[in-house]
Order: structure tokens, then C-alpha cells, then sequence
């Protein structure tokens, strides 16, 4: 199994900008660049904030190709841009025998399909994304390994959601016990309303109108929202096209980018550099 989602054509991007900064004769805002790693699953920007809070970052920015749009479009938004992301891992402790005499798990994983059918109206989501048992060809499980995840535009909504699946697997006549781990937590993604305005306006100005979407909001999570949590800081987030083929997606085998997307990064970072400075003389 691999990860295919486009950080290897981030981190490209930022080390040419970084060049780019290098060769200026002289600029008058400090930047600072973040390799930052485990963005997936374990939140490596919130291991970074304590770092980061005393540096008095006042504009943070991060971008993301995305195969929804060509290279040279770019989306982004004000507010709240994406989800929060709940993943769990539930263990349960199951009755079962011998196939002869035992039904076996398929009408606990019935019962969970339907709770997520019903639950992902509006603004939230549930979504098994791994089942495990230690079922044999003539004997019923007795363990029951799953992770989750919960979407949602607020991460309270998502523990919510959370107690009622909990309640649901619980009191299946199955399941005689029921251990679960909270693997990770992310907010929900907010953009600065000021600074994305400003970034979306200079945006157009420099690649033009149509070249510049609104990005709806998005069940998409992201662990960027975290860096929203540092005090006085300004965040703002957006992704950049890099379409290839309608049979290209994220998180799949089969994902590539039209490598043009990485140069409209890097000018896009010029941009918003531009933008920074102005912002730092205005101040």
C-alpha cells in the first residue's frame, strides 16, 4: 500500500520558493518555511505548535494540488473551508462457535452499515474504513477490530455521532464487551476571512478571474487547522489544480498530477510573498 496525495509535489514547491527567497537581494518579511511531516492520520502540525507559538508567526499559508480542477486553477475560501476528522478504532469482544450453530457477524455489520446510512445527512459523515476479525472458514469471530471515521463541520458533532454508534454495536446481543481508542482528533479547517479575501483578490489579479473558484465546503480534513489554534495568527489555505485524467484520484493507485501545477504553486507563493510584504509595511 502507498500514499498517493500530492505531498511529494508540495514539498517540491516549497523548496523552489525557498530558493526563490534565497536569491532576493533583500526582503523586508521574515519567512519561514515548514517541512512538516505525518500530516495524515497523526497530526504532525499539532506537535509543532509549541515550537512555533514563540516565533510570533503573524500569516501561515499552505497549499494542496487537487485533480478536481486543471493546472492553473486555484480555490479557496473564507471561514470554513473543511472538516473536522474523528477516527476511532473499536475492538469488540464477540459470542461465537462453530458456523453450524452461530450466525456469525454479519448482522452486527448490517446494523452498523444501516446507523451509517441514517447518519450521514447534512453536515456529517461516518465511514468504516477498515474491518478485521479472526473469523475462520468453520468458526464464527469472536473479535471484532474496526476504525472509523467521523466528519463534521464541528468535532463535538463528531463525538456525538461517536456515543450513538457506541450505543448502537453495544447493545447488539453479539457483542459481550467494547474497547474504544481515539486515534486522532483534527478541528474543523477556518481560513482568515480578511487575509483569504486579500489572497483570492491578488490571486486574480495576477492569474485572472476565472482562473480563481470559490471552494465549497469540503468533507476533506486537514491537520493545517491546527496551526489555526496559534494566538494572533492569520491561516489561510488553498488548493491548486493539477488535473490528469478523470480516473485520477486522491489516495488511490493510481494518482498522478500534471507537473505544470507546481510551477503555478511556486508563482502563487510569489504572490502571496508580495502580499505578506505589503501587509508587514501597511502594519
Amino acid at each position: 500500500m502507498h500514499h498517493a496525495c500530492g505531498h511529494d509535489a508540495h514539498m517540491t514547491i516549497l523548496l523552489y520558493f525557498l530558493l526563490y527567497v534565497d536569491s532576493l537581494e533583500e526582503c523586508d518579511a521574515n519567512v519561514l518555511f515548514v517541512f512538516q511531516s505525518a500530516e495524515e492520520v497523526f497530526a504532525g502540525a499539532r506537535e509543532l505548535l509549541p515550537i512555533l507559538q514563540p516565533l510570533g508567526i503573524d500569516y501561515m499559508y499552505a497549499l494542496h494540488v487537487t485533480p478536481n480542477l486543471y493546472a492553473g486553477y486555484f480555490s479557496l475560501r473564507p471561514a470554513k473551508m473543511m472538516a473536522g476528522s474523528l477516527t476511532i478504532e473499536i475492538a469488540a469482544d464477540l459470542v461465537h462457535g462453530h458456523a453450524a450453530e452461530n450466525s456469525g457477524i454479519t448482522d452486527l455489520l448490517a446494523v452498523i452499515d444501516r446507523f451509517c446510512k441514517e447518519y450521514n445527512q447534512g453536515n456529517q459523515r461516518c465511514i468504516v474504513t477498515h474491518v478485521n476479525t479472526n473469523g475462520y472458514y468453520n468458526v464464527t469471530a469472536s473479535e471484532l477490530k474496526m476504525y472509523v471515521n467521523f466528519r463534521s463541520e464541528e468535532t463535538a458533532n463528531s463525538r456525538i455521532g461517536l456515543q450513538l454508534l457506541q450505543s448502537c454495536i453495544a447493545g447488539h446481543p453479539w457483542v459481550r464487551d467494547m474497547e474504544v481508542t481515539e486515534i486522532s482528533a483534527y478541528p474543523a479547517l477556518y481560513n482568515d476571512e480578511t487575509l483569504t479575501t486579500l489572497t483570492t483578490s491578488v490571486f486574480k489579479k495576477r492569474f485572472g478571474d476565472q482562473w480563481v473558484l470559490e471552494c465549497p465546503f469540503l468533507f476533506s480534513s486537514d491537520d493545517f487547522s491546527f496551526y489555526g489554534d496559534l494566538p494572533g495568527i492569520k491561516t489561510c489555505y488553498y488548493f491548486i489544480g493539477s488535473y490528469l485524467g478523470d480516473e485520477i484520484k486522491v489516495h488511490t493507485e493510481t494518482f498522478d498530477i500534471d507537473e505544470k501545477c507546481l510551477l503555478y504553486g511556486l508563482e502563487s507563493f510569489k504572490v502571496i510573498l508580495k502580499l505578506v510584504r505589503h501587509l508587514k509595511r501597511s502594519s
